[in-house]
């Protein structure tokens, strides 16, 4: 495997999912943050000047466990150790 690119966390993770179109990667933080980084690049081409930029950061109280992408991509789940799960609307130009 080869390295791709990297992009600095806003904490420790918890766990990270994956956009249908894997476009984006949402990272669940100790700290309760949940954010979403553009990953799109096209392969064999240098990396693109907003790869690995956060574009959203949403919040639970306590620590964030866990984010998933609805099928189309419109909306992420996610659950926190505050007993919650919520769910947000993805803007249309994520």
């Amino acid at each position: 495997a080869k390295l791709v690119g990297t992009a600095p966390l806003l904490a420790e993770p918890v766990m990270l999912a994956i956009s249908p179109d894997s476009k984006l990667v949402t990272v669940a933080g100790k700290d309760g943050s949940v954010a979403t980084y553009s990953i799109a690049f096209n392969p064999g081409q240098p990396l693109p000047a907003e790869f690995g930029t956060r574009d959203i950061t949403y919040r639970h109280v306590g620590e964030a466990s866990d984010a998933t992408f609805s099928a189309d991509g419109k909306t992420l789940f996610t659950t926190g150790t505050d007993k919650k799960f919520r769910t947000w609307k993805m803007p249309a130009s994520t």
